[in-house]
């Protein structure tokens, strides 16, 4: 398959797929969700790849949903939002019970849809310098992609409520400290830091890497399914709430949004 937002190379058992809308900071949009369902679904049923990394091209891992289209979508009833959320939540299933071990390797900005990417991998590599935000409540919207899930689950009710209701920016070595993710490297190490650990992962046993996520799927996301369920509700109801549209304006305006 020929895919437009992203790009996947495999050699010698690993697998990189890379975000590739840098123009965009590699904001998620319904395309690039729908190929990343369609190359995880693919990579996950493949017996020749061992490791998979995700990343993203440019000048950041993604800058969260894809707001601009948002605004296109805003003045008819197109449901693409709810398809988004829906798609997204399958992409974040595949990538935690695919059997493979996923490495996500980011930089710069990881923000909302792109942070429930980045931590749905089963090991986060950050480049020093990386900030991680939820930043869904600045478009007036709840979340979606799991990241409310990860981060109360990894985090607690208090830290959750922060990050998601504040928008509260952690930087790479705050995400590390608390546990959200695997550790920080020097940036210009960050390649060379995921080579290594995916190499690693490489030479493992391959029955025994998939059993291990199934124990933790069954011991950490038991009741995802469920929470996915009212994530698409409440993010849709958001999407058609004037609170949505205010935020959207303000984004393509760049001023800050008005939700009085």
């Amino acid at each position: 398959m020929e895919y437009q937002q992203i790009r996947l190379d495999v050699d010698d058992q690993i697998a990189r797929v890379t975000l590739n809308s840098p123009d965009r900071m590699n904001a998620v949009g319904l395309e690039m969700a729908r190929e990343l369902r369609e190359v995880f679904g693919r990579l996950a049923a493949d017996p020749d790849v061992r490791v998979v990394v995700l990343n993203g091209e440019g000048r950041a891992f993604c800058a969260g949903g894809d707001v601009a289209s948002f605004g296109d979508a805003l003045d008819r009833d197109s449901g693409e939002l709810g398809e988004l959320v829906e798609v997204l939540a399958e992409v974040s299933v595949m990538l935690r019970t695919m059997p493979q071990p996923v490495i996500s390797s980011v930089h710069r900005s990881v923000a909302g849809a792109g942070m429930g990417l980045a931590l749905h991998a089963d090991f986060c590599l950050a480049a020093e310098g990386t900030f991680f935000v939820t930043a869904f409540g600045g478009v007036g919207l709840a979340g979606d992609t799991g990241v409310a899930y990860v981060v109360a689950r990894r985090l607690g009710h208090v830290k959750a409520a922060e990050l998601l209701m504040t928008g509260r920016v952690l930087s790479a070595d705050e995400a590390a400290g608390v546990g959200l993710i695997t550790r920080v490297v020097p940036a210009e190490q960050l390649e060379e830091a995921t080579r290594e650990l995916a190499e690693r992962l490489k030479a493992g046993p391959r029955g025994a890497y998939a059993a291990m996520k199934r124990q933790i799927w069954a011991a950490e996301y038991g009741g995802y399914e469920a929470f996915l369920a009212v994530e698409r509700e409440t993010q849709v109801a958001c999407g058609s709430s004037a609170e949505f549209g205010e935020g959207v304006r303000a984004f393509m305006e760049r001023r800050r949004p008005d939700f009085s």
